[in-house]
């Protein structure tokens, strides 16, 4: 049980590959003047979302298989009880409130795709346009976006992981679920009392921002 993030884990390398080499592109190609900073910031968040939704999905697709087998290794007859995710889960997963992290993904993708097109017209503003391109302070402000960034990402590559599996539990009928910790130094104290715990599956306490607990099966219902 200890891969249960193995997928987020996956996906991600693949997306920070593709992150990095997006934002190094945009650095040495953009021409940082304030008639194309909001095209071109714009545009490096279309191409990275695009790509991330891939990548989610991909994640999202694997976690359900592996929850999945988990329900027909105790019980063949659930085989019947599955389905295939579609965008509409990820589009739920995007535009919804998410108490971890107190905002709407896609809210927060906005605010910080215009917070790094502020950051970068002020710099504009404040020098010379013809030299700007190698500026200190443009690699800084894409670098903050960038950390920014990933840390979004990583957090919905663990929500993406944890949504697919609850979806696989409630396909089955599973209406109690195991909290499990990774029973390693990384577990807090709130997480460790709940470790081993049995919880209705739609009554499960939140989870804080980076906390990798997961559940597993520990009673099925009616609900076929």
């Amino acid at each position: 049980m200890s891969g249960i993030y193995r997928h987020a884990d996956q996906g991600l390398k693949r997306l920070y590959r593709y992150v990095e080499s997006q934002f190094q592109n945009t650095a040495l190609t953009a021409q940082w003047d304030e008639l194309n900073v909001l095209r071109t910031v714009s545009d490096l968040y279309q191409r990275i979302d695009d790509f991330s939704r891939e990548e989610y999905m991909t994640i999202a697709r694997k976690a359900y298989a592996d929850a999945r087998d988990e329900i027909l290794a105790l019980l063949p007859e659930k085989e019947g009880s599955f389905t295939d995710l579609d965008t509409l889960f990820l589009i739920n997963i995007y535009t919804r409130y998410d108490r971890k992290t107190e905002y709407r993904y896609d809210h927060e993708w906005e605010r910080k795709r215009d917070r790094l097109a502020e950051s970068m017209m002020a710099v504009i503003q404040a020098q010379d346009a013809a030299k700007i391109s190698n500026t200190n302070e443009i690699r800084v402000a894409l670098q903050r976006a960038l950390n920014l960034m990933e840390r979004q990402m990583r957090q919905m590559a663990d929500t993406m992981t944890d949504e697919a599996r609850n979806q696989a539990f409630a396909d089955a009928g599973v209406d109690q679920v195991m909290w499990n910790t990774q029973r390693d130094a990384g577990v807090c104290p709130g997480c460790q009392a709940r470790d081993g715990q049995i919880y209705p599956l739609y009554a499960v306490p939140g989870k804080h921002r980076g906390c990798r607990c997961y559940l597993t099966p520990a009673r099925f219902g009616l609900t076929p």
